[in-house]
């Protein structure tokens, strides 16, 4: 096929690109440098050691011309995807970072004759060292990441103290419920038996003896029991629905919704946010549900105790799978590790990405809504790239990834 005359020079701006951001982060580094605490360790440090000072004077290198990237790699380059290029372009950037402080480290190690004749050229590199340990930004990063990681275990033994509180609930309700459904059908079935037996002309006793038998011979409501237990399934398929709808309607196109839920979309101060309170707004419900089927008998109170189950199921999923595996506010263990579990992360990424509109709007069946708008490749890549691990867990920020040529933006008010 016959390339087109603009294709090698677009494909040598995009290389030009990719120089464009690893010398702008080497320059900031260098600002950053020259202004911090350690500076003076570091003005010392480069004059004991002369070709430590010259490598760190020495200018910026200047990105390969345009003429340098034509040729056939110019053209296989053309047809590269932005995943490819997103991935290439941090890959760079890691590249660069990782030079320039191999190449420091290695200059401010060199022993010349200066520094085997003085000893306090020797000690000069280990006092700049701890002068930069000890400088204000890493205590206060410091200080930032023991506070995270204080927010996370306190999140995680709120999360699993609840569940484990609710569940426990929940089968000791169950377990109740369904004993009171029992003896109610055994003393319904008694007093019929025991009726009939006196219309018959039997004695009292005899009564007595026919329905304590009826009693004992009353069957188990595996109906009710079978209606609950759909309910409990349709409830967490519902409530799926439920929010993939109520996500966009209420959360984002109302004003009133969008109030609580943009503290969502925002860098959250502390282990909580505004948008927190609508896994109580959906309690409410849960709990109105439970209630009126635990205290109902029959089919109707069955169906509405599994309702509320499957609600109260779902939530629990929700807060594991969103809260602490999403958006790493606690360590989930080895839900990370299922396969199904990047899929969902790189998806709702996708929706904070803002880049399909929001899609996807639901959270267990993410992956499906972004098939079903032609977005699976995109959703391919991002899994490929993704890192659920604990390190990624520790550094949050490092394992952002680009989307689409960028870093995901915030979206704006609605």
């Amino acid at each position: 096929m016959q390339l087109s005359a603009r294709a090698p020079a677009a494909a040598a701006a995009r290389r030009a690109d990719l120089w464009a951001a690893p010398r702008a982060a080497a320059e900031r580094g260098r600002r950053a440098l020259s202004s911090s605490a350690a500076a003076p360790a570091l003005a010392a440090a480069a004059a004991a050691h002369p070709t430590a000072g010259r490598r760190m004077a020495a200018p910026l290198p200047s990105p390969p011309s345009a003429s340098s990237f034509q040729g056939p790699s110019s053209a296989a380059d053309e047809g590269s995807s932005p995943a490819d290029r997103d991935v290439a372009t941090s890959a760079l950037g890691a590249t660069a970072v990782s030079t320039s402080a191999a190449d420091y480290g290695s200059s401010s190690s060199s022993s010349g004759p200066s520094s085997s004749s003085s000893p306090a050229s020797a000690a000069a590199p280990s006092s700049s060292a701890s002068a930069a340990a000890s400088s204000p930004l890493s205590q206060r990063a410091a200080e930032r990441r023991a506070q995270r990681r204080a927010e996370q275990i306190g999140y995680q033994m709120s999360a699993v103290a609840a569940s484990a509180g609710v569940t426990s609930i929940a089968i000791v309700a169950t377990y109740y419920k369904f004993s009171r459904e029992v003896s109610l059908l055994a003393t319904r079935a008694g007093a019929a038996a025991q009726q009939a037996a006196l219309d018959a002309g039997a004695s009292a006793d005899a009564a007595a003896a026919a329905a304590a038998s009826a009693a004992a011979a009353a069957p188990f409501p595996w109906l009710d029991m079978t209606g609950t237990l759909a309910l409990v399934v349709g409830g967490v398929v519902g409530m799926e629905m439920w929010a993939r709808w109520a996500h966009r309607a209420l959360w984002h196109d109302a004003p009133a919704g969008w109030a609580l839920h943009k503290s969502h979309h925002a860098p959250r101060l502390g282990p909580f946010e505004a948008n927190d309170l609508f896994a109580v707004i959906n309690a409410a419900p849960a709990m109105g549900l439970c209630l009126f089927g635990y205290l109902t008998p029959g089919m109707p109170g069955s169906l509405a105790f599994g309702a509320g189950l499957g609600i109260t199921l779902f939530g629990i999923m929700y807060m594991f799978v969103h809260d602490g595996l999403v958006h790493r506010r606690f360590p989930t263990g080895p839900i990370a590790r299922l396969p199904y579990a990047k899929r969902l992360v790189a998806a709702h990424r996708l929706h904070h990405s803002e880049k399909y509109g929001g899609v996807p709007w639901g959270l267990f069946l993410g992956p499906q809504e972004l098939e079903a708008i032609g977005a699976g490749a995109e959703l391919d890549a991002l899994v490929s790239v993704l890192d659920l691990g604990e390190a990624a867990a520790a550094a949050p920020a490092a394992a952002a990834v680009s989307v689409g040529g960028g870093a995901m933006p915030q979206p704006a008010k609605r």
